[in-house]
């Protein structure tokens, strides 16, 4: 069988019964993939993964709704909307563990800091530059905090080798409340982050913020890479390229159209609407 593309949640944990996720999910008898491959938690007993929050709950269902062929693997670092900072560790524990243990494809962070950590970025340099001959990783991280152009990019969106993602409409329209300033010589990559339906404790909310534009780049780029492993014959050099943080980012300049000073991610304008041409998505992807 295929190994399917494996990505990580690093946030609050999941709420199993929660009415999107069942509804996502379907009964369990009836699924062909487990979907949710294996969860973990550094916040009280390692079996405890229930989110109380509903932060976690939200990406991992933006993630199985835009990336059905991937499964997910649940880190649970916070409880709600801060990490105390006794547990900011437990952000590079569970980057470590995503990586080494789970051997992910791609991680996302919907979390930001306000300053470097040095044991986070050591741990983002392991897996993004391993030196022990294992695939990179490539990380998504949140923009910012949604402090608006008053902030600059939250950590650890702001390192070099981490893909930052800004959160817009769904026509590419920004929001200067949620997003920070752009940096120069930057992709600047936005994707849908305002306005997204979810449920929690039965009622209908609307989620806006750069952390659920992040699990949606995120299951872009899986969709992605399974297509072009479909697809394309590519040489295992330049299919190992195309897996690394760097192939990833030239891969979203690509899909990339400018919308103001950001680049709104547009993956189905590389289909023409009327022939599904493949043979042009391929031409242009190789």
């Amino acid at each position: 069988r295929r190994r399917r593309i494996k990505i990580a949640i690093i946030d609050s944990g999941i709420d199993m019964k929660n009415k999107c996720i069942k509804g996502i999910l379907g009964p369990e008898k009836a699924r062909k993939h487990k979907r949710i491959e294996d969860k973990r938690s550094w916040v009280g007993a390692e079996t405890n993964i229930v989110d109380t929050f509903g932060h976690g709950t939200a990406v991992a269902y933006l993630l199985l709704k835009v990336a059905p062929a991937a499964d997910l693997y649940i880190a649970r670092v916070s409880e709600g909307k801060t990490i105390p900072k006794e547990n900011i560790d437990f952000i590079a524990k569970a980057i470590r563990h995503a990586a080494k243990q789970w051997d992910v494809d791609i991680i996302s962070l919907s979390l930001g800091i306000d300053s470097l950590d040095s044991e986070i970025d050591e741990a983002i340099d392991e897996v993004t530059g391993p030196t022990d001959g294992s695939k990179p990783k490539i990380i998504f991280a949140a923009a910012s905090n949604n402090r608006g152009g008053n902030s600059t990019r939250a950590y650890p969106a702001s390192r070099r080798g981490v893909i930052c993602i800004h959160a817009s409409d769904g026509n590419g329209g920004r929001n200067d409340q949620l997003n920070p300033s752009v940096k120069t010589h930057d992709g600047n990559f936005t994707t849908l982050g305002i306005g997204i339906p979810f449920k929690w404790d039965d009622k209908d909310v609307l989620k806006s913020g750069t952390s659920f534009a992040t699990p949606i780049a995120a299951g872009i780029a899986a969709n992605m890479m399974e297509y072009t492993r479909h697809n394309i014959k590519l040489s295992a050099r330049n299919m190992e390229d195309f897996y690394s943080p760097k192939g990833m980012v030239d891969l979203f300049q690509l899909l990339r159209q400018k919308k103001g000073d950001y680049g709104y991610i547009q993956p189905w304008f590389l289909w023409d609407n009327q022939s599904h041409n493949s043979d042009k998505v391929c031409k242009v992807l190789k």
